[in-house]
């Protein structure tokens, strides 16, 4: 978590846009019980917003 919050001359990562994927996700899991998995992979996160590079679902 240190790491988002910004060291060694970087910016903070946009956080906030984190906890916003994750709870978008969340409610996508919790409104579609067939999905058993998605993995978001990489995730860059930038000081304003993040990018999902790849991403999976199974059914």
């Amino acid at each position: 978590y240190e790491i988002l919050k910004g060291i060694r001359g970087e910016p903070p990562r946009d956080i906030q846009a984190i906890e916003e994927v994750l709870m978008k996700v969340s409610k996508l899991t919790m409104e579609n019980p067939e999905i058993n998995e998605i993995d978001l992979n990489p995730i860059f996160v930038f000081d304003k917003g993040l990018q999902v590079i790849d991403a999976r679902m199974i059914l």
